[in-house]
């Protein structure tokens, strides 16, 4: 279970439900197995987009120091 977590971006996001449906097992033994190798739930970090105007002075601080 755990080398399915650790394979891909994807299996760490998977709740328990989820998780345990792909490997076969309930979701409870799915939740005790995380919590006794100390896995625990982590929000996604979320980075803010790009405005014209970063992207702006982006490309003048890029020109400005090109040499």
């Amino acid at each position: 279970m755990i080398a399915e977590i650790c394979t891909d971006k994807e299996g760490r996001y998977l709740n328990c439900r989820s998780l345990g449906r792909r490997i076969r097992v309930s979701k409870s033994t799915t939740h005790q197995m995380l919590k006794k190798n100390r896995f625990r739930s982590v929000k996604e970090l979320v980075k803010p987009r790009l405005t014209k105007e970063i992207k702006k002075a982006w490309l003048k601080f890029c020109k400005a120091h090109e040499h």
